[in-house]
């Protein structure tokens, strides 16, 4: 017999469950901004490439404002924030559009 360990990502709702109305949260978009930058950092002459701490880049000087944290949203929805980043030599924009089709 296999036994297979899972792991598993869980939108927490507002009730506080893992099966309430779905909602984002700042913590989520942080963390999206993290792995897009760490995928970005593969790519060689990738504005991300060259620089070594963009993880605590994000952490400690990109924040979020605008943002109802934790406001429902139904399935699909979109929503707008405010990215302040304290430190404008760091270039974020390939963070913010990692994934966008044009």
């Amino acid at each position: 017999m296999k036994i297979l360990k899972c792991k598993a990502t869980l939108i927490t709702g507002m009730d506080g469950t893992p099966y309430g109305q779905p909602a984002i949260f700042d913590y989520q978009i942080k963390g999206f901004m993290k792995e897009a930058a760490k995928a970005l950092a593969r790519i060689s002459g990738s504005d991300i490439s060259k620089t070594k701490a963009y993880v605590k880049i994000i952490n400690e000087l990109m924040f979020i404002y605008n943002h109802d944290g934790g406001r429902k949203i139904p399935m699909g929805a979109t929503f707008e924030f405010e990215l302040h980043l304290l430190e404008p030599k760091y270039e974020i924009m390939e963070i913010v559009l990692y994934g966008l089709v044009m």
